[in-house]
């Protein structure tokens, strides 16, 4: 929280306490939107202790009729219809809200995640947040049988530390790190670089920023190592080169963690996965690959 608080008026010109998710503690239990409508014990739900209570009033509803209000807008909150920004779990605490109490959630909570990703840098990280959600709901399940994250790879509910991460990565929209080597194709085609991981022999694949301060170093070393294996005729490595400043999809697509990142393909499986580039481990593995 203190990270998105001290960065955030530099970074996106406003200020922002934390990136919050919610949940409603009722009936000694605590409901939330996640891998669908979730129940837990109240504290203990894969998002951890809550950082912050705000009581919202008491009911006179009993549990059976708001069960029955959770069956009826269950279809609204699935793993399939989340929305980062519009419908994400803090429109689900604000609904069932609504529906006990008659009070919505502060507005804090309900709006910040459209206001931020509707900011330039919310629409350049909102891929990267979206790609880290899913250890955050690996351990809810539905109350309702309406699609879940077995059934299909889509992320759910905003992670705090995907954000702040980000935050830390991105030292402003200025470039800081130079362009690639001539040695390494340049790739924003999604479709062309999933082909070419299937069809070439061996391809590295290199997941770069423009804005990343750590890049400077690792754009230099991985043009090294390219320069090196194209000029050597008996070696058969693709490099390729994705600035994920400017194709933000492949964050998602790749579940991209951490800026710079490398991929290394053989016949169209992976052999060599660095979430930290290590231009040491891959120089091995190519000349590994060339012995084969």
């Amino acid at each position: 929280m203190g990270l998105a608080k001290s960065l955030s008026m530099s970074l996106i010109g406003k200020q922002i306490d934390g990136i919050y998710h919610t949940g409603i503690c009722v009936y000694g239990k605590e409901y939330f939107y996640g891998n669908g409508i979730n129940c837990e014990n109240e504290g203990a739900t894969p998002f951890g202790t809550p950082t912050e209570t705000i009581e919202l009033g008491e009911t006179e509803l009993p549990q059976e009729m708001f069960h029955d209000f959770l069956q009826d807008i269950s279809e609204r909150f699935t793993f399939l219809t989340y929305n980062i920004a519009t419908n994400n779990c803090n429109h689900f605490t604000n609904e069932c809200s609504t529906f006990l109490v008659d009070k919505t959630i502060p507005d804090f909570a309900l709006k910040q995640a459209e206001e931020f990703f509707e900011t330039p840098l919310g629409q350049m990280v909102k891929p990267m947040v979206m790609a880290q959600q899913n250890a955050l709901i690996q351990g809810a399940s539905s109350m309702f049988d309406t699609g879940s994250a077995e059934n299909e790879n889509k992320t759910l509910n905003v992670n705090p530390e995907a954000v702040l991460n980000t935050f830390s990565q991105l030292q402003g929209e200025t470039p800081v790190a130079a362009d690639l080597s001539d040695s390494i194709t340049a790739i924003s085609d999604i479709s062309l670089l999933q082909e070419s991981i299937i069809t070439t022999p061996c391809l590295v694949l290199y997941l770069w920023s423009s804005v990343n301060e750590e890049c400077k170093d690792s754009n230099t070393k991985i043009g090294e190592i390219a320069e090196k294996f194209s000029n050597d005729e008996t070696s058969q490595v693709t490099f390729f080169s994705v600035n994920t400043q400017q194709v933000v999809e492949v964050a998602y697509n790749f579940n991209v963690k951490t800026i710079p990142c490398t991929y290394v393909y053989q016949n169209g499986e992976v052999v060599l996965t660095q979430e930290k580039f290590d231009p040491e481990e891959l120089e091995q593995k190519l000349t590994e690959l060339k012995k084969e």
